[in-house]
Parts: C-alpha cells; sequence; structure tokens
C-alpha cells in the first residue's frame, strides 16, 4: 500500500516514524540519547588530546590548538552531555562516559604518539565490556 500521508508524530508522545517506512516507537530517543553521549566522550577526549599537543607547541599555533581543545572539551562535549540527558534515562547514559578511555586507548597513538602496552590494552578491553553491558543489561529508567 502507498505512504500515508499523514505527519510524523511529535517524539515526546509516544513515539518517532516515517510514515509508510518505520516505527522506532519510544526507543528513538533512547537511541539519540546513547549516540549524543558517544559523541560527547569522542569530543571529551578529542578536546582534551588538542590540549596536550598545544602543550607541545609554542606562539600562536600553540594558542589555535590550545582554543579549539577548550572548545571542545569545556564547551561544546559538556552541551552535547546534557542534551544526551533530556533523551535517555542517567542509568543508561552513564556507563557510556567509560567510552572516553577506549576513545583515548584508539586516539592517542596517533594523535600524541604514545605506545600501547599489554595492561593498558586489557584495561581497554575491561572498560569496553562494562560501558557495553552495563547500558544493555542494567535498569533503564
Amino acid at each position: 500500500h502507498p505512504p500515508s500521508s499523514a505527519p510524523i508524530p511529535n517524539a515526546m508522545a509516544g513515539g518517532w516514524s516515517v510514515p509508510g517506512r518505520w516505527h522506532w516507537g519510544e526507543h528513538a530517543l533512547v537511541f539519540m540519547g546513547a549516540g549524543l553521549m558517544l559523541l560527547k566522550t569522542l569530543l571529551m577526549v578529542l578536546g582534551l588530546q588538542l590540549l596536550r599537543y598545544s602543550a607541545r607547541l609554542s606562539g600562536a599555533r600553540g594558542s589555535k590548538f590550545k582554543a579549539a581543545g577548550f572548545l571542545l572539551a569545556m564547551i561544546i562535549g559538556p552541551l552535547t552531555e546534557v542534551t544526551a540527558y533530556a533523551f535517555a534515562p542517567q542509568s543508561l547514559l552513564a556507563p557510556i562516559n567509560g567510552f572516553d578511555v577506549i576513545w583515548n586507548i584508539l586516539l592517542a597513538p596517533y594523535t600524541l604518539g604514545e605506545v600501547l602496552n599489554r595492561s593498558k590494552i586489557i584495561g581497554t578491553v575491561l572498560v569496553f565490556a562494562g560501558s557495553t553491558l552495563a547500558p544493555l543489561f542494567g535498569p533503564h529508567y
């Protein structure tokens, strides 16, 4: 049958859908909140790494990296986090903050020249397991 021309319902009033395509229901907001929290962790790590990198540089070039790092880590990251909490419960989003460690271990060898060792990798795998399993199987209220 042809797609409905009915308007998309308000997400807060019972679900989000594209007429005639798919229906996410109330889960769309939870996924949006989780996605925003993951984005926040990436922005924070990138900002903090830019701040660290700026400490290695001098002059105007270092100041630009410092300003960009500050903007990401201290302004955009926290605003993204606050927005995420508007879409999903804290019990779901708080464990996702552990992805800071994961992003850092993945990016630091390339951005800061840090060396990975076995203990860092094992620790990161454990953090990943906790940050992934807690939201999946924990309470969602």
